[in-house]
C-alpha cells in the first residue's frame, strides 16, 4: 500500500527553497531528475547557442527556470532549457 502525498499550494512552492530542487505536479512535490556533468555541459552548450539569436529572432533562453505549465492544476516544471518569444510574461 502506498503512502499519501502531502499537497502543497503553488504559493507555498514558489516561496520555498528545496534541496534537492523539486517540481510541483498537481499539488505534489516531485523530485527533479538532475543529470551528471555531461548533461550540465550540454545544457550550457544549447543555452549558449540559442543566446546568439536573442535579438534577431526575439527570443530569450533560460536554463533550469521554473515554468507554469498549467495554472488550473498548479503544475510547475523546470525544463533543462526554456526558450520564450520576446516579450514574455514574467511571473
Amino acid at each position: 500500500m502506498g503512502t499519501a502525498a502531502t499537497l502543497v499550494s503553488a504559493d507555498e512552492y514558489l516561496n520555498a527553497a528545496y534541496e534537492p530542487d523539486m517540481e510541483l505536479v498537481d499539488g505534489v512535490l516531485v523530485r527533479r531528475n538532475v543529470g551528471a556533468q555531461q548533461h550540465g555541459l550540454l545544457q550550457l552548450v544549447v543555452g549558449s547557442y540559442l543566446r546568439q539569436f536573442r535579438k534577431t529572432k526575439r527570443i530569450q533562453a533560460f536554463t533550469e527556470a521554473r515554468l507554469l505549465v498549467d495554472a488550473r492544476s498548479g503544475r510547475y516544471r523546470i525544463p533543462d532549457v526554456l526558450v520564450l518569444m520576446v516579450p514574455y510574461k514574467k511571473r
